[in-house]
């Protein structure tokens, strides 16, 4: 019996197959390095745009200031009020018996009055017997000028034995009028100068990717 025969494919029928096979691989090139190229494009392309930058000056500026007038110099008499001028003398403390049974405590000083117009000086006590502080009511007396009194506060608050400090509290005194001349000097505007650093604004060029100009990335800063 005869074999039978499986017809063969013919040249042009292989030869279309090829350039179907050719075309499909050429399309699946194309497609990315068409992209590649879109991309490179967006990226390498720059397009030039107008923007505001602001930049720091250094410039000169003229600014008015208060300044004493040392050409012209005044001699004048300030007077203020000061305490006179007084000096504390023999100062003491003791205890001693009092009456029949009583025994008192005794502080007594003297005070000079310095100054050659009368005053009046305020005092107040203070006894420690013991450790322990006991105040006494204040006294004030006239101390006539160049003249000097002596000031005594006694208290019952000290035993025979005890022992016995004092101690002298000041609390007012005359004041007197106490001048003296000084140079002062009126006060004169003048104008100088300084350096000064300034902001300002200023249009450049400036150049965008065509990426950048297709999403908007410098919109803000474009004039």
């Amino acid at each position: 019996m005869a074999k039978k025969q499986t017809p063969k494919k013919s040249s042009k029928e292989k030869k279309s197959i090829k350039q179907h096979v050719e075309h499909h691989l050429s399309k699946k090139i194309s497609v990315p390095i068409i992209a590649v190229v879109v991309i490179l494009l967006l990226i390498i392309i720059r397009l030039p745009y107008t923007a505001t930058e602001t930049y720091t000056e250094k410039v000169e500026e003229e600014y008015e200031e208060q300044v004493p007038d040392l050409d012209n110099p005044k001699d004048v008499e300030v007077c203020d009020d000061v305490p006179s001028e007084y000096e504390i003398l023999n100062h003491e403390f003791y205890g001693k018996p009092e009456g029949v049974s009583d025994y008192v405590c005794v502080g007594s000083f003297k005070v000079k009055n310095h100054e050659s117009t009368e005053g009046k000086w305020t005092f107040d006590y203070v006894f420690t017997v013991n450790g322990k502080q006991f105040q006494v009511d204040e006294k004030e007396k006239k101390i006539p000028g160049f003249s000097q009194v002596t000031y005594t506060f006694e208290s019952d608050v000290c035993k025979e034995g005890d022992d016995i400090t004092g101690e002298y509290i000041l609390l007012s005194s005359p004041t007197t009028i106490e001048c003296e001349y000084v140079t002062q000097y009126d006060e004169i505007t003048v104008t100088n100068t300084r350096t000064v650093d300034v902001q300002k604004e200023r249009e450049v060029i400036k150049y965008e990717s065509l990426w950048e100009r297709l999403l908007g990335l410098n919109k803000k800063e474009k004039v």
